[in-house]
């Protein structure tokens, strides 16, 4: 992402009406996953960034179950589906509770390689 893209960063989310408490979602998962947050709003698809946004779209979601997944769509700049492969992929990943019913058992299971997380 280009220093002027970057910049505009805060009028982007207003623009996309991304709520405070999305955007600190989006911070504590990119402190985790080793990310700058500016990356998850992007189109990377760089490991280490499809994971943090794969898990801050899911914690969006489970912290409010009833949004739809074109609304959180919209906060990151993807798909209806792509949501629900996020919340799909990040469940089966992590071992945690499915919160969509999206089928992933067609596709091959490639795990992702994280540098420097004990693999």
């Amino acid at each position: 992402m280009s220093k002027k893209a970057t910049e505009s960063l805060p009028a982007l989310l207003r623009t996309r009406g991304v709520p405070e408490w999305v955007r600190q979602i989006v911070k504590e998962a990119a402190a985790e996953f080793g990310v700058a947050a500016v990356h998850i709003y992007t189109k990377s698809r760089k490991a280490d960034v499809c994971l943090a946004r794969y898990a801050s779209i899911y914690r969006v979601k489970e912290k409010k179950r009833r949004l739809s997944s074109g609304q959180i769509g919209k906060w990151f700049d993807r798909n209806h589906t792509s949501v629900f492969f996020s919340l799909a992929r990040h469940a089966q990943i992590t071992g945690r509770p499915a919160l969509t019913s999206y089928d992933l058992s067609g596709r091959p299971i490639k795990q992702p390689n994280r540098k420097g997380k004990g693999r």
